[in-house]
């Protein structure tokens, strides 16, 4: 049966013997280690082994053990699983946000012409206004020109959205506004030209 010896040492140190005594009798124990280690040390050593001897006591149980032992088995493998989903996700996440960063890079490096800007204010006018024929846009380099009639309840909201376009840097608001109320002035109308 091997037995433990702790004596203290100078520093603040503890020395363990640990002996293994043979089985037969009138033979002397078998000296198998003696080391000096920091009290701390020791202390953990012996919390280390309390936790391991509560664990096997608590997997080898007789009667829930089995239980205990495929609970732990259970959750080892769906962790497992889930660990392997989730560095799958974050490695598809990365790829997109590279694949976005090169096109962003990539992009066009000239300005688009005044032709392509024309189509899509023209697109974007086609699903704010009931009449996008009525209105005409003349563009120079950047810079929109919006001429034409436009009903009075469709024309708020539709310079800021025509800026919102992309390329475009200047909108300018020559519409002629049809059906204006009887109590909005010539001063409010201009100011709402001027937007």
């Amino acid at each position: 049966m091997p037995s433990c010896r702790v004596r203290a040492c100078a520093k603040g140190r503890v020395q363990v013997r640990i002996v293994l005594h043979a089985h037969r009798p009138g033979t002397a124990g078998l000296f198998m280690s003696s080391e000096e280690i920091h009290p701390v040390k020791a202390l953990l050593n012996c919390v280390a082994a309390l936790a391991a001897g509560a664990a096997a006591m608590y997997f080898l149980d007789p009667d829930m053990g089995r239980r205990r032992r495929a609970l732990v088995r259970d959750k080892t493998s769906a962790n497992y699983h889930n660990a392997g989903r989730y560095v799958r996700a974050q490695r598809r996440h990365l790829a997109n946000h590279l694949r976005g960063a090169a096109a962003q890079i990539k992009g066009s490096p000239q300005p688009e012409s005044d032709q392509q800007l024309e189509g899509r204010v023209r697109t974007r006018l086609g699903r704010l206004v009931s009449r996008p024929g009525a209105i005409e846009v003349t563009v120079t380099d950047g810079s929109v020109c919006l001429g034409g009639r436009v009903p009075a309840s469709e024309h708020p909201g539709l310079v800021d959205a025509v800026m919102a376009v992309e390329g475009v840097f200047e909108v300018l608001d020559r519409m002629q506004v049809q059906g204006v109320p009887d109590n909005v002035t010539s001063l409010e109308l201009a100011t709402q030209k001027l937007h």
